[in-house]
């Protein structure tokens, strides 16, 4: 009975612990905007910040919208340091065209610490006021004056006479380093080797990573549909140097065009779209759906 007692509070702390590092974690899952309002056409910053954590940190997979937001463009994740602490940065640049109110709705991080455990956190919700430029309050434009004459003096000149001179100097340099060029042996540098990472071969070590996973039967099938679709599209990347990380489904089909067999074009067109659908759409497959159509990503891995 003794032994009973001491395992559940031993289980009750492990839970309280758990939960408050939870929360504390969450807290420091965030996404600022610059303002909360901005001229049709003008730019916003949307700002991600997440902890510095042992493990991994998947970020939301955006590439040119974001509800109804156009994304001009998105940094590299950077580190940066608040209160002693490490934090990783990223920062997406948007913009619209249509007046209105747009609403961001929360952001997913995925987190996969050092067992493997995977975590979800979810930033707060924005919203971003796009308005539209006023005419009637805009001041007439009055015709362009021209140019008035101004007497000119020597100081005048000399930002001309001093870049002269410069030149001169720079093609006395530029002479003598020609010379002495001429004059110094050749020194043959060696060449470091460049590493060559196989895309066959690391396309089969991530589908078999996903395979031992098993992530659909853990309840995170939409992890498991990105990370499979991430893993085709480095793939096109490192073998036919497309952006297809950044590009849609659709124009990754268009870049494929006389590079694969067609079938094979329309296999893997098919598993991105089924991956798009679980990512955006929130279209929820079953677990022997999602086993089928890794067995699938197999097959097309033995025919490209």
């Amino acid at each position: 009975m003794k032994f009973i007692k001491i395992l559940l509070i031993y289980i009750f702390l492990l839970f309280v612990i758990t939960l408050s590092t939870n929360k504390l974690f969450s807290n420091e899952f965030t996404a600022q905007l610059d303002s909360t309002e901005i001229l049709i056409g003008s730019r916003a910053v949307l700002t991600l910040q997440t902890p510095l954590l042992d493990g991994k940190i998947i970020y939301p997979n955006l590439i040119d919208s974001l509800n109804g937001l156009k994304i001009i463009s998105i940094s590299q994740i950077d580190t940066i340091n608040l209160k002693n602490k490490q934090y990783l940065s990223q920062k997406l640049y948007l913009t619209s065209f249509d007046s209105g109110i747009y609403n961001i709705m929360p952001l997913v991080f995925v987190y996969i610490d050092n067992n493997q455990l995977t975590k979800v956190y979810n930033t707060s919700a924005l919203t971003l006021k796009v308005n539209s430029i006023d005419i009637s309050q805009m001041k007439d434009i009055n015709a362009i004056k021209g140019f008035l004459n101004e007497d000119k003096n020597l100081m005048d000149y000399f930002p001309f006479i001093l870049a002269f001179f410069g030149l001169i100097v720079l093609i006395f340099i530029m002479f003598k380093i020609w010379k002495n060029k001429k004059r110094k042996p050749k020194i043959i540098e060696e060449k470091h080797k460049e590493i060559i990472i196989d895309p066959k071969k690391w396309l089969f070590d991530e589908l078999i990573s996903l395979k031992e996973r098993e992530l659909y039967k853990k309840s995170e099938i939409k992890l498991h549909y990105s990370l499979l679709s991430e893993a085709f599209r480095r793939y096109l990347e490192l073998k036919y140097d497309i952006p297809a990380l950044e590009n849609t489904t659709e124009e990754i089909k268009f870049s494929l065009q006389n590079k694969m067999d067609s079938v094979v074009i329309n296999d893997l067109i098919f598993l991105l779209n089924q991956s798009d659908l679980v990512k955006f759409a929130k279209f929820i497959p079953s677990e022997i759906d999602a086993e089928n159509q890794l067995n699938a990503a197999f097959n097309i891995y033995e025919k490209i």
